[in-house]
């Protein structure tokens, strides 16, 4: 018994003894605050989310280690540009800072949410399960002169930079952990994500070639919101009217 005693009472000076940053508590987002934790991002109960007008990332970080993350990104696609993705990400757990003042995460495998909108998969729309492990290299918070703000900088497990974070609180806004229903689940989403593709992030070119499930017909023309092989394009058309006009002009040479 006493033996149990004693070991009980190192497990809990290391816990107390874990390193947590005062610097860190609170909840960041990047750009305009357009992305954040807790409600209003993602239902993960309902497998939903609500597709906010800007992209951008956003963390929570409580003094006793536990975590948010809330990710709206593009992937883009240089081969295809007409391939680009939107990634959603909502995920929760714990995280440590390490002997290299890093910031490890461990997020609770069940409850992370993802959602793929990719035009030119065989299945375009996907939401399901996310469990990413983050290992942050460093982290900087420093006072931004420019905005008046407090900043957060992350550098990525390879030392790239993430775009800076500004504090919006520092309570952190998470969501309970009693509102998420665990269960690994798969399924495919009709949602308005390709038409927010289309007419938000996409260059629109007049007729220019459906998306790959086919364009969408409005009046005299096709609305095509990516670039790509369907449909005709306005030159196939000016190519077409050129070739008669020529085709027009030879037989008036001949009659002549």
């Amino acid at each position: 018994m006493l033996i149990l005693l004693a070991l009980l009472s190192v497990i809990s000076v290391v816990l107390s003894d874990r390193p947590y940053s005062d610097d860190l508590v609170g909840t960041w987002s990047s750009g305009s605050g357009g992305v954040q934790t807790g409600t209003g991002f993602c239902t993960p109960s309902e497998y939903s989310f609500n597709v906010p007008d800007t992209t951008g990332i956003s963390y929570s970080f409580t003094k006793d280690g536990f975590y948010e993350e809330s990710t709206y990104k593009f992937n883009s696609n240089a081969s295809a540009p007409q391939c680009i993705q939107a990634v959603l990400i909502w995920q929760h757990g714990t995280y440590v800072i390490n002997d290299d003042n890093g910031i490890d995460t461990t997020p609770i495998a069940e409850d992370g949410r993802i959602q793929v909108e990719d035009p030119c998969a065989a299945s375009s729309n996907v939401l399901t399960t996310a469990n990413i492990t983050r290992n942050f290299q460093s982290f900087l918070p420093f006072d931004d002169p420019v905005k008046d703000k407090k900043a957060l900088q992350l550098y990525d497990f390879d030392g790239s930079l993430l775009a800076p974070m500004y504090l919006i609180s520092k309570s952190p806004n998470m969501l309970p952990t009693g509102s998420i229903t665990n269960g690994n689940r798969k399924r495919d989403v009709n949602s308005d994500m390709e038409e927010i593709l289309e007419e938000r992030f996409l260059e629109k070119r007049a007729g220019g070639g459906g998306r790959a499930s086919g364009g969408k017909s409005s009046g005299s023309g096709s609305k095509g919101g990516y670039a790509g092989a369907g449909g005709h394009s306005s030159a196939s058309r000016y190519s077409h009217s050129l070739f008669a006009v020529l085709l027009l002009s030879a037989a008036i040479l001949v009659i002549i």
